[in-house]
């Protein structure tokens, strides 16, 4: 939304809120007063943050808001924009906007924050890449977000994880030739591509992972690339140099798990001017276990409408799925398979137009729920918070329990 339409607002006598009580928060409202609009308040999900102030404004609750009988213009000022539509849609708002021009733009050397300007920086680009939009027409295929998911194995055994590593048995690296031909075919089909994650299990296991890195930057319709790590493996100065290009940004998820080398890896990466930021994750979703949950195929479909991995396409082994759960399940044979689930990348049965038609359609797909979904808790604003990176002790069986040897 352009600034005049947010002074429109306004002008009309509507409220304007900051959804997210953070840096890049602080960021949008500084630059909302310097084009002379006032901020009614702030709106967070963070208890710790309720009821205090930022920038002389209150920090507030959604359901206050909703108390207070207004109907606002919300900025939101959180990466996770799709899981914050989700909520303000179930309390009944849908006026809302995201903030990437307003912190676009602004000259932040101008203002104070909490943290130093560099790291002020980190989190604009952190938002700016997570908020990119993904544009699916004939002649422009811009997609904001691929998963390139390189390996099965991982130096953790999170229970929790995600990415389902707790379920391999016999974890394998993905070969490097399927991990690169598999994103040539899907540069062959697409305009541009925002970012492409690399993503495992965890990436610096592979050995492969410094080759893969040095191709994606060369790519011209890759933007960005930024690798994923829990920081438990610390490249040498050989391998380091492969991560020293603008493109190339290290995401460090630190659990506080003790063989976790996060000073160590971040030292390193700024002693070779590599940008990277530190993910102090306390909370994850509760997706739970591998078993099936037998819904109605449209209480999934509604479940996949509302997931924040609205636009996470991940792709593994060719195949281009909707989310990591579904692709790591499909590669552990958890549940079976129905045409739509993913896209084969490599697929021959299909003309030149019909192969550009059904990948037309799997992008498009908002309706229709891959078989994953039955597979899992779902993810949205509501999911149940469980601790962050508890080990398992030894692989888990899909009822989420211990496998005994």
């Amino acid at each position: 939304m352009k600034i005049d339409e947010i002074r429109n607002y306004e002008k009309q006598g509507k409220k304007i809120i900051i959804f997210g009580a953070g840096i890049v928060g602080e960021v949008v409202e500084y630059a909302l007063s310097a084009q002379g609009i006032s901020v009614y308040c702030f709106c967070d999900n963070n208890e710790a943050k309720l009821g205090g102030r930022l920038h002389e404004k209150p920090v507030k609750a959604l359901w206050e808001i909703k108390d207070e009988g207004l109907e606002p213009l919300f900025v939101v000022a959180i990466s996770i924009h799709r899981e914050i539509e989700i909520q303000l849609n179930d309390f009944g708002y849908s006026l809302l906007t995201n903030s990437r021009e307003l912190v676009g733009e602004i000259d932040i050397t101008k203002y104070d924050f909490s943290v130093s300007h560099y790291q002020v920086k980190e989190y604009i680009e952190s938002y700016m890449r997570h908020t990119a939009e993904y544009i699916v027409k004939e002649d422009n295929i811009t997609i904001k977000n691929i998963g390139l998911i390189i390996t099965e194995r991982c130096s953790l055994k999170c229970k929790d994880c995600i990415n389902l590593m707790q379920y391999f048995k016999e974890p394998k690296h993905i070969d490097s030739n399927t991990n690169l031909k598999s994103m040539e075919r899907l540069l062959e089909n697409v305009s541009c591509i925002e970012r492409v994650s690399v993503v495992g299990g965890e990436p610096f296991v592979n050995m492969e992972v410094y080759s893969i890195i040095e191709w994606l930057v060369k790519q011209d319709k890759v933007k960005n690339v930024t690798v994923f790590t829990n920081a438990t493996v610390i490249p040498d100065d050989e391998q380091i140099k492969s991560l020293k290009d603008s493109k190339v940004f290290i995401s460090i998820s630190n659990y506080e798990v003790k063989n976790q080398k996060v000073t160590e890896l971040s030292d390193k990466l700024k002693e070779h001017g590599i940008d990277y930021n530190i993910v102090n994750e306390r909370i994850w979703k509760d997706l739970g276990n591998l078993q099936c949950r037998n819904r109605a195929a449209d209480q999934n479909n509604t479940l996949f409408h509302k997931c924040i991995f609205d636009g996470c396409f991940q792709l593994m082994y060719g195949q281009l799925h909707y989310c990591a759960r579904s692709a790591c399940g499909v590669a552990l044979k958890a549940f079976p398979v129905k045409e739509g689930d993913y896209f084969d990348l490599f697929r021959r049965d299909l003309s030149e137009e019909e192969y550009k038609i059904k990948f037309m359609e799997f992008l498009n797909n908002k309706a229709t729920a891959p078989t994953a979904c039955d597979y899992c808790n779902g993810k949205d604003w509501k999911s149940k918070h469980i601790p962050v990176g508890i080990q398992a002790e030894q692989v888990l069986g899909f009822d989420g329990q211990p496998i005994l040897s």
